[in-house]
């Protein structure tokens, strides 16, 4: 009865080590109930939700009055990927673009590679000097890896090119692909369709060309620690997270289409307290950041026999790898959200126990 009362947000703000400790001690439980696990999963949210927005906050004094962005919140800036695919001639070029942190995501290094191909074919101790040179940087920074569901239906697509390059480009994405620290397996990653717009008066008033979208999805931690009597459809682990977007008014996803628009276009993760409780829409602060979710866009492909591909992303939009009398429509925008973090907890609590 006491820890409900506590306010644990305080608490680890005043004291982490104290705090810790008294996870620790519920941890080495003997036996751990129902209500053990929710309180304890109680402690974590609320307790590390203000690290979270006190680190917000302190990052955010440290920027220049003219600078308003809030940090770590963009998932994709049309600006600084047109900015790469200018630059970044050559794997080397990728990699300096790595090491200086101006990448984070292995999915951009996938729309890079696959640009870069278009004018050259690296040979084969370049490309193996590139995964090595890869591994080594996701292994030291906090890189996102490529999900199957991105790379897989890309490398499929590839194999049906008449373009001479093409199979050089699918070793090198095969290879991305086996290997563990570059890419994510499916059974680590949720894929999310159908988003939910966000209708916000706000939204209209800040500018025509602002628009947001709502997923929502059912967390496996949620559900372990939902309460028994509550609905059987599993709806108390739901969890759901806002993205908003800025792009050319009118007609947004078809002009995206073009890449000259690049610039023009904007996804970020809505963190603002306030705007999830405008839009009514519960925000899992404790498990979504942009680190965990992969946005992209699918298109449906169908090959001129009639043969039905899957949905391949927005990489080979542009039809220079995709076979003659190839069909490809917009189909959706997807999230990926990659619980590997949650996996390795569970894991580690298991062997505990």
């Amino acid at each position: 009865q006491l820890l409900k009362n506590i306010n644990f947000e305080v608490c680890l703000l005043v004291d982490k080590d104290e705090w810790s400790r008294l996870i620790d001690k519920i941890a080495d439980l003997p036996e751990i109930s129902v209500p053990d696990m929710k309180m304890t999963q109680k402690m974590l949210n609320e307790g590390w939700r203000g690290i979270y927005y006190k680190a917000i906050n302190d990052e955010t004094e440290e920027e220049d009055d003219d600078d308003d962005e809030i940090p770590k919140t963009m998932l994709f800036n049309g600006s600084e990927i047109q900015d790469l695919f200018e630059n970044c001639g050559t794997l080397a070029k990728i990699t300096e673009a790595m090491s200086e942190g101006i990448i984070d995501s292995m999915c951009t290094v996938v729309n890079l590679v696959t640009w870069i191909f278009r004018r050259t074919s690296p040979s084969q101790e370049e490309m193996s000097q590139f995964i090595s040179d890869m591994e080594k940087h996701c292994k030291e920074k906090k890189v996102q890896r490529v999900p199957y569901h991105f790379i897989d239906p890309t490398i499929a697509l590839l194999k049906h090119s008449e373009r001479e390059r093409a199979p050089d480009l699918v070793k090198l994405l095969t290879s991305i692909r086996q290997s563990n620290v570059l890419s994510s397996p499916n059974r680590e990653n949720i894929v999310i369709q159908k988003p939910s717009p966000v209708h916000l008066q706000s939204d209209l008033e800040e500018d025509e060309g602002t628009w947001a979208v709502s997923y929502s999805f059912e967390h496996p931690a949620s559900k372990l620690i939902s309460d028994q009597d509550q609905d059987k459809s599993g709806s108390s682990g739901k969890c759901e997270f806002i993205i908003r977007g800025h792009s050319p008014p009118k007609n947004a996803f078809t002009k995206l289409l073009n890449p000259d628009n690049l610039r023009d276009y904007t996804l970020e993760l809505e963190i603002d307290s306030e705007y999830y409780a405008e839009a009514n829409v519960q925000y899992c602060y404790d498990i979504i950041s942009p680190r965990v979710i992969c946005v992209y866009w699918i298109h449906k492909v169908t090959l001129e026999d009639d043969t039905e591909m899957d949905p391949v992303p927005g990489v080979l939009r542009w039809r220079y790898w995709v076979p003659n009398g190839t069909k490809m429509e917009f189909e959706d925008t997807v999230a990926v959200y990659n619980m590997a973090d949650y996996m390795i907890a569970k894991r580690e609590l298991e062997v505990e126990r």
